[in-house]
């Protein structure tokens, strides 16, 4: 199978007309990027931009904290946090605020 082959385009220099730059990262390189952020806006935010996204936003090695604030009275919110917790393989906190 070929490698995909995508324009090199120096900081200075303007896209090419119909190169969607993000879509051609990989997801190892997404998911490095996706790091950074912290559980809400990968639960809530991330996972709501595209399919590839949200596929990726569930990814087991990707949340190291979840945080549960008394003010989670959504079901939804919970119930998320709760699927979240089982597939994640990379957990190292948790943090209840009450």
């Amino acid at each position: 199978m070929d490698a995909e082959i995508v324009p090199s385009v120096s900081p200075k220099d303007p896209l090419p007309s119909g190169v969607d730059v993000i879509n051609t990262l990989p997801d190892e390189v997404l998911l490095k990027i996706f790091g950074y952020l912290d559980s809400e806006d990968i639960l809530w935010k991330i996972s709501k931009v595209s399919l590839r996204f949200e596929r990726l936003s569930k990814d087991p090695t990707l949340l190291q904290e979840i945080v549960f604030n008394a003010g989670d009275e959504d079901l939804v919110d919970f119930e998320s946090k709760v699927d979240a917790l089982k597939r994640s393989k990379n957990l190292t906190q948790i943090y209840f605020n009450f």
